[in-house]
């Protein structure tokens, strides 16, 4: 039973009835276990590398979330949490030249993350970056959008 509702799951999420659609299953320990991990790249589709090194940076202690915090200290975090995200390289405003997808895969889960940081990556890249890279020439590019 559970072989044949996620065979249909996948022909659905593939629009096809081949029975040689892939499985959502695994091997474990002689046992048939939901894939997880093949699912999460159903559900995710683009960017993998981007995002499993996203998830990897959120691991690290600052992004541990803190309840009942000041506003100023909610403002810190926000931005010690996007420079962490930039200094790893995990976006650029010229993002939006060559691979616009990668950007809103990492503001996809940055947002499940933390929404203030979240918001503050929306205004520097997309606010700020997106008008310097639309409307700037390249004397502006050439200043700022490396620095962005």
């Amino acid at each position: 039973a559970t072989r044949y509702r996620v065979f249909k799951l996948v022909s659905h999420l593939e629009n096809s009835d081949s029975i040689s659609s892939p499985i959502l299953l695994k091997e474990v320990n002689g046992k048939e276990k939901f894939n997880t991990e093949l699912m999460w790249e159903v559900l995710s589709h683009d960017h993998l590398d981007t995002r499993k090194r996203l998830l990897e940076l959120f691991r690290h202690p600052l992004f541990i979330q803190e309840k009942n915090i000041s506003i100023d200290r909610e403002r810190e975090l926000a931005y010690d949490r996007l420079r962490m995200i930039c200094q790893n390289d995990l976006l650029s405003v010229r993002d939006f030249l060559s691979q616009p997808s990668r950007i809103f895969a990492v503001h996809e889960l940055t947002g499940y993350m933390d929404g203030s940081t979240s918001t503050k990556m929306t205004v520097q890249f997309n606010l700020f970056g997106g008008t310097v890279l639309k409307l700037g020439t390249e004397k502006h590019h050439g200043k700022f959008l490396d620095e962005i």
